[in-house]
């Protein structure tokens, strides 16, 4: 299997489950009034925002939470995101997963550390995505949880029982 197949799949894994959360969230009426989910969501996209900015080398431009009036505005930011997301992978040649990427704040990490950092590769940085939106989707639904929603399976081996489903976005023109 190629990585871009593989990568793919995991993207379509990652935006179903996305998709998945945003529209359990944006139908529970205590979540639209939830400082730590709002908060929790905002961060998910910004680090999803901020990656896709820099593998396709635009400036970054994080909106505040303020500029968002309802969860559905922010959810369209992160609808928006996915479709970015693959026609940027759907653009990539086999031989660009290996390439370097350098990210802004690594000479902070580095300070922070007290040491220097080994490169990463397109295909790291894709994973870091990845993985570090899992991790907060976990949040998000432990808080959900917590402010009395029930949160829906979204799991990978999920998505690949009930048939790798394309993501479904609630009507986002609210």
């Amino acid at each position: 299997m190629q990585t871009s197949s593989f990568l793919y799949d995991l993207f379509r894994h990652m935006s179903w489950a996305d998709s998945v959360v945003w529209n359990s969230i944006l139908g529970f009426a205590p979540a639209e009034k939830d400082t730590k989910i709002w908060n929790l969501l905002h961060h998910f996209l910004t680090i999803q925002q901020v990656y896709l900015s820099v593998w396709i080398n635009e400036p970054v431009d994080i909106p505040e939470i303020s500029k968002f009036d309802n969860l559905y505005a922010l959810s369209k930011w992160g609808y928006e995101f996915n479709e970015k997301t693959f026609s940027f992978i759907d653009s990539l040649q086999e031989d660009k997963f290996n390439s370097p990427v350098i990210l802004p704040w690594s000479t902070m990490a580095e300070h922070k550390l007290g040491k220097k950092l080994k490169p990463a590769t397109l295909l790291d940085t894709m994973l870091e995505v990845i993985s570090h939106s899992a991790y907060h989707r976990g949040q998000i639904n432990i808080r959900f949880r917590e402010i009395g929603g029930e949160p829906e399976l979204v799991d990978f081996i999920m998505w690949v029982w009930l048939g790798k489903p394309k993501a479904e976005w609630l009507e986002l023109a609210q």
